[in-house]
């Protein structure tokens, strides 16, 4: 079961990020006098910027192999031998289960007897003709006769080709009350038991392969943008304390399973720590293009219904509504009437009102770029 991780709001994000921008002693803050209203007020700006946003999104599920596969027979029958255990190693094309097929060899016994009987008559036929059409040639013998010899023979051809298909049948049916392992692996499940009944399609066996590694989570229609297939994912085995390993997104469903989430399958490079069944934890890097973004410190009243920054022009500052997508390291993801270079206020912004007068000063070095 794929477990997706509770993310907390942006809004409470950006507001707990804003406050310790504003009030932390390490940040930047600039103190006004309030005797200094009059004045220019000193504010730090930086830039709002265009482009590519990485965010990330993590999930927890559990890895699993490529290949895997429950086996089952295709035919009735009682199950006479099982030869494997859970756990088991097996090797492509071993022998898992066998049903009993002696009803199945007697078939294939008559079927070969039948078509050992036609191939005699077709060759005592053909033989008949070969004399027939001899004594034809010497005025012996009628047309008659040749074309009623010739009937016999071309219905005897007809038996021996359907006595080669039964035959061809019964090695078939004989052949499906085998199960071979479909490829190298390990037994995961065990489902049948010696002496049980067979039903076409019950499972009898499970079978993992251990080569090709993935793991799969289930996201919603707003996750999924901005993710493509190959994309890189970082990947944890949280429980093993194993960090630094890498993926791909293999897959990206077109359509949505139940719940209306959409089946995300990432391929795992090699690693001695994976295996499946294990607990791992993925950091999808979603992307937004051309996205404008500004630094988090920015942003005011962010837990509240009016999201607004402080643009810097013509010397004074100009209260500008945004609302905030995504938040990725220190910068966020917005949509609003900015434009990629224009200068909003990071800090300052104390008591400051729209249209107010400012002396802007560079913050090009703030933590909130890096």
């Amino acid at each position: 079961m794929t477990i997706i991780k509770q993310t907390i709001p942006i809004a409470v994000v950006l507001g707990a990020l804003a406050y310790w921008f504003g009030t932390s002693s390490g940040s930047p803050t600039l103190a006004v006098n309030a005797a200094d209203s009059e004045q220019p007020r000193p504010v730090l700006v930086a830039a709002v910027q265009e482009g590519e946003i990485h965010s990330g999104l993590r999930f927890t599920t559990t890895v699993r192999a490529r290949n895997r596969a429950t086996l089952a027979f295709a035919l009735p029958g009682r199950l006479a031998e099982r030869l494997v255990e859970v756990g088991d190693r097996v090797e492509r094309g071993q022998l898992l289960a066998r049903l009993d097929a002696s009803q199945f060899r007697n078939a294939r016994n008559g079927a070969k007897a039948a078509r050992s009987g036609a191939n005699a008559r077709l060759a005592q036929l053909s033989r008949d003709k070969q004399r027939v059409e001899d004594l034809l040639a010497s005025k012996s013998a009628t047309r008659e006769e040749l074309e009623k010899v010739s009937t016999a023979l071309e219905a005897v051809k007809a038996s021996v080709s359907g006595a080669s298909s039964q035959v061809e049948d019964a090695n078939r049916m004989l052949a499906d009350t085998r199960i071979e392992a479909p490829f190298s692996g390990t037994i995961t499940a065990v489902l049948m038991q010696r002496g049980e009944y067979a039903q076409p399609g019950r499972p009898v066996v499970a079978i993992t392969g251990e080569e090709a590694l993935e793991a799969e989570v289930e996201l919603p229609e707003s996750a999924i943008a901005g993710l493509a297939v190959g994309d890189s994912v970082d990947v944890t085995l949280p429980i093993l304390e194993v960090s630094g390993l890498r993926g791909t997104i293999r897959s990206i469903a077109h359509s949505a399973s139940v719940g209306r989430l959409f089946p995300v399958v990432v391929a795992l490079e090699p690693h001695p720590s994976l295996m499946p069944g294990v607990t791992a934890e993925l950091r999808l890097k979603k992307r937004r293009l051309a996205q404008l973004s500004l630094p988090v410190g920015a942003i005011l009243d962010p837990s509240g219904s009016g999201t607004f920054v402080f643009r810097v022009r013509d010397g004074k500052a100009e209260k500008v509504a945004v609302v905030a997508k995504a938040l990725a390291g220190g910068r966020v993801a917005i949509e609003g009437a900015l434009a990629n270079g224009e200068q909003v206020v990071i800090a300052g912004h104390s008591y400051l009102t729209d249209g107010q007068v400012v002396e802007a000063r560079p913050f090009a070095d703030s933590p909130l770029h890096r």
